[in-house]
């Protein structure tokens, strides 16, 4: 009679539990369901002008499809094999990213940003390392890399295009913001923060005119603007961009 007892009991508590799993799984399942094989990918030392190619896998846990939209990258040297994708329950997608490292140096961060439709992981962001050879040091930079931001397709968009016509603070939004501004989505800069830096004293404004005009010495992602140097801006738009950053208090 006992161990009747004892079987019943133990029968009670163990479909209890099988429910209780069964509603916590059914909770916790039944939406997308967002993994990735990696957030951050490493891609090692490269010579400068080499095209990198980065993996990710968006996996769907879920019992719902998911959906992968609004893929940014944080520049046009980035490309991304889809914008937006739906994966069904069980299966998975491969977004692959190309990096142009032309004018790159030293130590390089590339970012994707993306939404989904899993509740639990709305936005997420992917990081892509990569240490570029300095040709600086080795004596041999040449001026092809120099060239093709202003004449690539992808690369006159953002620092080209945008800017023709414009001066001061419009110009510096136009061209050169998304290199020398922190921006909300990402906080990653190619350059120094020029808003956030003084310009007072005529060396200090000398030196900010030069390497707008005539490019860093020191980076090779600085080019020349100014069109003397092969650069898309006239003298006036350069003098403007420079009082703009001079007239900013701080």
């Amino acid at each position: 009679m006992k161990s009747r007892k004892a079987l019943t009991l133990g029968l009670g508590l163990l479909i209890i539990s099988l429910s209780a799993f069964a509603f916590y799984f059914y909770q916790t399942k039944n939406k997308a369901v967002l993994r990735l094989d990696a957030l951050s990918k490493n891609l090692g030392h490269v010579e400068e002008g080499k095209d990198l190619v980065a993996d990710f896998t968006f996996f769907n846990d879920g019992l719902k499809p998911l959906r992968i939209f609004d893929v940014k990258s944080d520049c046009g040297c980035t490309d991304l094999s889809w914008k937006s994708a739906e994966i069904p329950p069980g299966k998975s997608s491969h977004l692959t990213v190309h990096i142009d490292t032309t004018m790159k140096q030293g130590a390089v961060t590339k970012q994707i940003r993306f939404a989904s439709n899993d509740p639990d992981f709305s936005f997420g962001a992917l990081n892509m390392q990569v240490d570029v050879e300095n040709l600086h040091t080795k004596g041999n930079m040449t001026e092809g890399g120099r060239a093709k931001i202003f004449t690539d397709e992808k690369c006159a968009h953002c620092h080209v295009d945008m800017g023709v016509g414009a001066f001061g603070k419009e110009l510096f939004e136009a061209d050169c913001a998304m290199c020398h501004r922190v921006q909300k989505e990402s906080k990653i800069l190619v350059g120094p923060e020029l808003e956030a830096l003084s310009f007072n004293t005529p060396a200090q404004i000398a030196r900010l005119r030069e390497v707008i005009s005539f490019g860093s010495k020191t980076h090779r992602s600085m080019p020349g603007f100014l069109d003397k140097a092969g650069g898309p801006l006239a003298k006036e738009q350069v003098d403007s961009l420079v009082d703009y950053l001079k007239s900013i208090k701080h």
